[in-house]
């Protein structure tokens, strides 16, 4: 299952379960802007630490704050903890 059928399917309608609103919404942009443009074609089984690593490196070369990169890498670890769960 690619990364995008995954998040549209189990993550965006389970994360309301656990998570407050405003959280849910900082999630989804930092899917939207930075994680699905870059990884959303990928298979879950093609996901792994090394490009991650590269995608939060490009983002910090293009200025982006460490908040942002936090929020990312936290995204992905998220929504990856769900599909292993998941069993994904």
């Amino acid at each position: 299952m690619k990364l995008s059928d995954f998040v549209t399917k189990e993550g965006r309608p389970n994360a309301g379960l656990a998570l407050k609103g405003s959280s849910v919404r900082y999630y989804d942009h930092l899917l939207e802007r930075h994680i699905l443009p870059a990884y959303g074609s990928y298979p879950l089984s093609e996901l792994n630490r090394a490009g991650i690593e590269s995608l939060l490196a490009n983002l910090r070369q293009k200025g982006h704050a460490s908040r942002t990169l936090r929020g990312v890498r936290a995204t992905f670890s998220m929504v990856l903890k769900t599909a292993v769960e998941r069993e994904n």
